[in-house]
């Protein structure tokens, strides 16, 4: 396994000005186990806020993994609208 290097990279606003307001800040944490072997043993529970300082979190407990991309692909788009 490969060792995980720190992001360093400083965001800016592609123009060589001042960084983006660095206080909102969203997190994602998807936990994920099997209930039994097989098909229809996925679960996961996805928890999320697009902005930690200001929302509240949401939590959905999944089956699938199509739901689960489902529900990261949403949380992107409310996090890159703010």
């Amino acid at each position: 396994m490969s060792r995980i290097e720190p992001n360093t990279h400083q965001p800016n606003d592609g123009a060589g000005g001042p960084s983006p307001d660095s206080t909102s800040n969203g997190v994602l944490v998807i936990r994920f186990w099997r209930e039994y072997p097989g098909p229809g043993g996925f679960r996961a529970r996805v928890s999320r806020t697009a902005d930690i300082a200001h929302k509240p979190r949401s939590s959905n407990l999944v089956t699938s993994v199509d739901e689960v991309r489902r529900l990261v692909e949403a949380w992107l788009h409310e996090c890159a609208s703010q």
